[in-house]
């Protein structure tokens, strides 16, 4: 992993934009790092989020294990 990178690990079955998300969201685009969050394949990708990633696709990646 990059200096500076992020890694969030969520083993959950749908993930939505929470507070813990948005947070490291903001860190990340303040400090110039990418957050990368690691969700099982059959992980459900909530709107909230969507749209996140959407408005941050330089601070954010999305990775599924």
């Amino acid at each position: 992993m990059k200096p500076g990178a992020m890694l969030l690990v969520k083993k959950v079955s749908a993930l939505r934009a929470t507070y813990q998300i948005r947070l490291l969201t903001y860190q990340a685009h303040q400090t110039r790092a990418k957050l990368t969050i690691m969700v099982p394949k059959s992980c459900t990708i909530l709107p909230s989020l969507n749209s996140l990633i959407d408005r941050f696709p330089q601070c954010i990646a999305l990775e599924r294990m």
